[in-house]
């Protein structure tokens, strides 16, 4: 799958109407967006993962928000620019064969309480939906051979989600 035009079909196609109605602006960070990114994936399944991660993102946004998208290579020599402590690292070996997603908000960020079982099943904070939603989506990552995980900002505002998946 090339990895650029579903996050952007996602964005135009079945975004577009929630980001117009907050006036949320998406920001694609870096000049990967202007190519092709060749991923191993399942297109039904990565337009969930993509859905929901960047819906929450515009859930959790304010209005007027901003949204950031990134997509790299793994750079496995910094693995703390992604937040990757040394017991993820030891739980999930990442490689150069993986491309991270990242996905952040300047929104309300995640709670300190919700954070410990954040891709738990039936875990929300924000008084709508199931709390199904990011258990699924670390379901579909890892069957796929990727890994999710997320952090609040360190600016304070917000999080960031990333993901990844196997490069093709």
């Amino acid at each position: 799958m090339d990895l650029v035009k579903e996050i952007q079909e996602s964005v135009t196609i079945q975004l577009d109407q929630k980001i117009k109605e907050k006036n949320i602006k998406i920001n694609f960070i870096n000049h990967i967006f202007e190519e092709h990114c060749w991923v191993n994936a399942d297109k039904f399944r990565l337009d969930q993962i993509l859905g929901n991660l960047i819906d929450n993102a515009i859930k959790f946004s304010l209005k007027n928000g901003i949204i950031d998208i990134i997509i790299s290579d793994y750079d496995s020599e910094s693995p703390e620019h992604y937040a990757i402590d040394d017991d993820d690292q030891s739980q999930f070996e990442l490689n150069s064969s993986y491309i991270l997603i990242g996905i952040s908000d300047r929104g309300k960020g995640i709670s300190t309480k919700m954070m410990p079982n954040l891709f738990g099943k039936f875990m929300t904070d924000s008084g709508m939906g199931t709390g199904l939603g990011l258990y699924i989506t670390k379901n579909l990552v890892e069957a796929h051979g990727g890994r999710i995980w997320a952090f609040n900002n360190n600016d304070g505002i917000g999080s960031t989600f990333v993901f990844s998946l196997p490069k093709a």
